[in-house]
């Protein structure tokens, strides 16, 4: 085994070497799962695609101290919750793309001189959104960032981390941001979208139809996350144009769960927008992304039977892969409380013994056993105090503002 090849299998992302990732405010961000939310300068001001070269950003020192970390085998800070995820056994984002794109370690391994434009994208356009989900923030919601102005309580701990952040919507306006845009479809082979929510985002529709226009959209493997409460026929019907598309649906949970988690999100709507997705034609793959957290933990069972019974209903299977709330902390599975986990863990076992599941699915929710592990096996967490008083200010915060009750969701419960 050559000495890269090793590093490729124990540290080495190939992530950094083809992939731009923005966030909703312009920012960029080495992918949306890194903990480091901005790439910058060398006088540290960050990055933004719609006032920066594309050559400046891809070639910066930033950018090019992250590449030579992975190449000399270390771990770099910036992508903890990857290794994170993998100390508990979880197939991390790291491992699945190294395996998607592992036709390009080689040359980079081989060659690292040579700097590759980037192949694929992961484009945020604002914050366009119409809901309030639970896991969400504002920059990621426009009701949030609005509930977060004119309603949330100066001491709610939360408002601290946001109030003072610039909500610019105006960047993917500018003459430099069209001017990347061209430079990027020039070589893009895949593109991620989200928001917010994409379909009601008439500057993400003006995107895509751009791709078309210029004849690129032919070559490029679109994916985009809905939250289905909205069926927009013209993003729909501009789909087929694309070498392929994954729709990415984004529900953890059914009928009233589902209406606290994604307030306030109709379970109903979201079935008759399914049943009109299935209608498409093309190259069209549709799944189920279910962000896991203390919200949705007993949830579970009843979303993955209500998707087995979709499934056979339709005669198609369905994935659905798992993602795990880091942020905010206190939503994290390792802060169940000790008295559930063994309850937690039962459930879980009857998904994986009940429900109809490929390998990689499996192998997804598998992976959550060993952060709800009993507390005779894992100790808590050293903050498990601290993130606990967190949650049951989020708790009441929302009760206050959204009169929800966030106790009907079992592993939410307030224990003494």
């Amino acid at each position: 085994m050559k000495p890269m090849e090793k590093k490729s299998n124990d540290t080495f992302c190939i992530v950094p070497f083809i992939h731009l990732s923005t966030a909703p405010l312009g920012t960029l961000r080495p992918c949306c799962f890194s903990s480091q939310y901005k790439v910058s300068d060398e006088n540290n001001q960050p990055f933004n695609l719609g006032h920066h070269k594309l050559a400046q950003i891809w070639e910066s020192p930033h950018y090019e101290d992250l590449r030579k970390e992975f190449l000399s085998g270390k771990a770099p800070k910036a992508c903890e919750f990857c290794f994170k995820e993998e100390s508990f056994g979880k197939r991390s984002k790291r491992q699945k793309e190294n395996d998607k794109y592992s036709h390009y370690i080689d040359s980079v391994l081989e060659n690292n001189k040579k700097r590759l434009a980037p192949k694929t994208l992961d484009l945020r356009l604002g914050n366009l959104c119409n809901l309030k989900c639970l896991s969400c923030n504002p920059l990621f919601s426009s009701p949030i960032e609005a509930e977060m102005k004119n309603q949330w309580p100066d001491h709610y701990f939360e408002k601290r981390d946001y109030e003072n952040i610039t909500y610019d919507n105006e960047w993917f306006s500018t003459k430099q941001f069209k001017e990347n845009i061209n430079l990027l479809l020039e070589e893009l082979e895949f593109v991620y979208v989200s928001g917010g929510e994409p379909t009601i985002n008439p500057s993400l529709l003006h995107f895509l139809k751009e791709a078309v226009d210029k004849r690129k959209a032919s070559k490029i493997d679109l994916r985009f996350n809905t939250n289905l409460s909205h069926y927009n026929d013209e993003f729909y019907q501009i789909l087929p144009h694309f070498k392929s598309v994954d729709i990415s649906i984004s529900l953890d949970a059914i009928e009233k769960d589902l209406y606290l988690i994604r307030y306030p999100l109709q379970f109903k709507k979201v079935e008759e927008n399914l049943e009109k997705l299935l209608l498409l034609s093309g190259e069209i793959e549709i799944t189920f992304n279910c962000t896991t957290s203390l919200l949705n933990l007993f949830s579970l069972k009843d979303f993955y039977q209500w998707v087995d019974g979709k499934s056979q209903q339709h005669r198609r299977y369905f994935h659905i892969s798992v993602d795990l709330v880091h942020e905010p902390t206190y939503l994290n599975l390792i802060y169940l409380h000790p008295s559930l986990r063994n309850q937690a863990r039962a459930e879980i076992q009857d998904i994986l013994s009940q429900v109809r599941l490929k390998s990689a699915a499996k192998k997804d929710l598998e992976s959550l056993l060993p952060l709800i592990e009993p507390s005779e096996n894992r100790e808590l967490p050293e903050d498990y105090i601290h993130q606990w008083g967190k949650r049951a200010q989020f708790m009441k915060t929302m009760k206050d503002l959204r009169n929800i009750d966030l106790e009907q969701l079992e592993a939410m419960k307030i224990y003494e």
